[in-house]
């Protein structure tokens, strides 16, 4: 009997959603990497095999510093800065729900579910630690990646229109 009957379609459906939309958040941060990164075509992966294992905490921090050393303007680099600082916590808890083990630990009619954080010791045995985590709580928090997902694409545009217009600049002869 499969474990997933012990959890509600709704929890599922809520999981699903943020862990769709951190690889959406993902996929935007790693295009931007290989925006500022890439000089052409051949080279346009380059910033993905860098960061391909890591978590979006991580990668906005990358995203950060290449922003910085390609002279991405101030006011961009403060809005990802920004942006990197205001959902940190988020991306982390992000990336628990996605890959995290979930149980039911009770409630009727509104249950409540707990995510696996580790083991305890209690009166010499190991014990499961369960964050408890209702669906009002995964719902808010994609709210906020909504959020943090259409600050980052606008940004993602602007590095890539950035990075674009340089390119084009230099291909015309032009000094950077």
């Amino acid at each position: 009997m499969s474990a997933l009957k012990h959890l509600g379609d709704d929890l599922l459906l809520e999981v699903g959603k943020i862990a769709a939309l951190r690889g959406s958040i993902r996929d935007s941060l790693l295009m931007s990497i290989g925006a500022l990164l890439s000089s052409g075509l051949h080279d346009q992966g380059f910033g993905r095999l860098l960061v391909r294992h890591t978590e979006l905490q991580e990668i906005c921090d990358a995203l950060v510093t290449v922003s910085r050393v390609r002279g991405i303007s101030e006011a961009t680099l403060q809005q990802l800065t920004e942006t990197a600082s205001t959902y940190r916590e988020d991306f982390v808890m992000a990336s628990a729900i996605a890959n995290g083990t979930w149980t039911m630990l009770g409630g009727h009619p509104q249950p409540w579910y707990g995510l696996f954080e580790g083991e305890v010791a209690t009166k010499g045995s190991l014990e499961p630690k369960w964050k408890k985590i209702a669906l009002d709580d995964l719902r808010r928090l994609f709210d906020r990646l909504n959020g943090a997902s259409e600050n980052l694409e606008k940004l993602t545009i602007i590095i890539q229109g950035t990075m674009a217009e340089r390119r084009t600049t230099k291909a015309h002869g032009d000094s950077v």
